[in-house]
């Protein structure tokens, strides 16, 4: 063997271990996420703390604005979308103890928007998916299902499985564990043993919800709800499941559902979800 030969099975070999060897340790490590150590924000003082502090103020004053209030839910947008840590705290500010449910949900979707450790710790506690109002938690769980973070995997589980929580909380859980708990076993068992629950009221979001996972197991469900659940509302949701799942694989299915289904909001679901995947949604 010469020595360019050797050199070069030397180079990969070397190439394989620096390749190969980090994937594995990953893959037995878990998700990154899990592991990862969130960053704590820095602790403001002195001017800086009176900047923040100021703008704060500024965006609550804004928001609260009584010549402006038929606008209130375009300004919590506004606020939203400047995603900083000020605009954050003032909606959280601004979301606590509000009457009106609409602007909370408008507050929390933009909260979603945002993300973060704080927003996160916001809405999986009291105020928000552990408070007593029912559409208070739905909308928590649905912001947490905008943000994506898998870090409220856990939260959202207690709620889903506890005996008390409402159909409506229930079905928003289910949907924000599909978008945010990746592959998480736990998630995926109790999601899909619910997609069997014998309430058609809880069984039909927790369906839809099956969409966001996207995985063959989840679209198999999917198929298994359309052509053979008693209840249309339930076909309906896993039409709709289709939609969000995105996979052109779907379209066959959907079309011939869409011609015989003897209930028109499940031909209609079926449709439109023929649209998003087809590229008009």
């Amino acid at each position: 063997m010469n020595t360019e030969t050797t050199r070069r099975r030397r180079v990969s070999w070397f190439g394989f271990l620096f390749i190969v060897l980090p994937a594995l340790a990953v893959c037995a490590s878990g998700p990154a996420w899990a592991e990862e150590e969130e960053k704590e924000e820095p602790v403001l003082k002195g001017e800086a703390k009176r900047k923040h502090q100021a703008e704060v103020k500024r965006h609550m004053n804004y928001l609260l604005d009584r010549k402006t209030q038929d606008l209130l839910e375009k300004k919590i947008g506004e606020v939203g979308a400047e995603r900083t840590r000020a605009a954050r705290d003032a909606l959280i500010k601004f979301s606590i103890g509000r009457k009106s449910k609409r602007y909370v949900k408008a507050a929390y979707l933009a909260l979603g928007g945002i993300g973060g450790k704080t927003t996160r710790d916001f809405l999986c506690g009291k105020h928000a998916l552990l408070a007593k109002d029912v559409l208070v938690v739905q909308f928590a769980a649905e912001a947490l299902g905008k943000m994506g973070d898998p870090r409220a995997t856990g939260p959202l589980l207690d709620v889903l499985t506890n005996r008390r929580t409402k159909t409506l909380v229930a079905g928003a859980c289910a949907q924000a564990l599909a978008k945010c708990s990746g592959r998480d076993e736990r998630a995926t068992e109790v999601v899909f043993e619910f997609s069997r629950h014998k309430k058609a009221s809880i069984r039909g979001p927790v369906v839809e919800g099956l969409g966001y996972f996207g995985t063959e197991e989840a679209m198999a469900r999917l198929e298994e709800v359309l052509t053979g659940d008693a209840n249309a509302e339930v076909r309906a949701a896993a039409a709709r499941g289709f939609g969000h799942a995105n996979r052109s694989g779907a379209v066959s299915l959907l079309k011939k559902v869409a011609e015989e289904d003897r209930s028109a909001s499940v031909r209609k679901a079926c449709l439109d979800a023929l649209v998003t995947i087809q590229g008009g949604g």
